[in-house]
């Protein structure tokens, strides 16, 4: 669990392990293409990360860059990457607030947040949304699921940030008060399971192993 900081953002990201190697996932915001260096607070102590980017994830939302540096922070393990939470499953959002005053030393380390999963998108979108407190600066870290018994909480999946919910216009939805088509607003928080963080280290070490052969040249007429 780290904080991540560049010159136009600050976020909260993670750590993971995928084939015996360390990747870091964060907010895409404080990633950008050509960046290879970035500071990161682990443990209240600031030190400068080594990366090389990978990609973007949730819909470019979150990014995956491969962790370079020779001392690197001890990763999370991802158990089951491809199993999500299920509806109304108790969940534990990680991550650095931003912006709110008062907090004194606990500005510095990461804030627990509980949730409950309010839905899942199903197979093809490794998605699903939590109702409970969001921090803007959350976004990039990671969601970790209850477990039974003495078990640890598992890694679930990487915070995306709010997602609005529009109902406006439903039809045949009556109101308390009985007018149709009411305007209800609501709120969840995204979350990209970590299956979508997988696929694309893996991809990407494919490539690396067996890069594309270059294309034969065309005859001259």
């Amino acid at each position: 669990m780290v904080r991540t900081t560049s010159a136009s953002a600050q976020a909260s990201g993670f750590v993971v392990e995928v084939g015996d190697a360390p990747f870091l996932v964060t907010a895409a915001e404080v990633v950008g293409k050509g960046t290879q260096r970035l500071l990161v607070t682990f443990e209240r102590a600031n030190r400068m990360l080594e990366v090389a980017r990978l990609g973007v994830v949730g819909a470019g939302r979150a990014v995956v860059c491969r962790v370079t540096s020779a001392n690197f922070i001890s990763p999370l393990d991802i158990p089951a990457p491809d199993k999500l939470p299920v509806a109304s499953q108790p969940v534990f959002s990680l991550g650095y607030l931003r912006g709110i005053r008062g907090l004194g030393g606990a500005s510095s380390v990461p804030f627990v947040l509980a949730g409950t999963v309010a839905a899942v998108a199903g197979e093809d979108q490794p998605t699903f949304y939590l109702d409970g407190s969001f921090n803007p600066g959350m976004v990039g870290g990671p969601v970790l699921s209850s477990a039974a018994g003495d078990e640890p909480p598992r890694l679930a999946g990487v915070i995306l940030g709010r997602q609005p919910i529009e109902t406006k216009g439903a039809a045949g939805v009556l109101s308390p008060g009985g007018d149709r088509d009411p305007a209800v607003d609501t709120t969840v928080t995204a979350v990209l399971g970590m299956r979508a963080v997988v696929d694309l280290v893996k991809a990407a070490v494919r490539s690396e192993r067996h890069p594309p052969s270059p294309s034969s040249p065309k005859a001259l007429p």
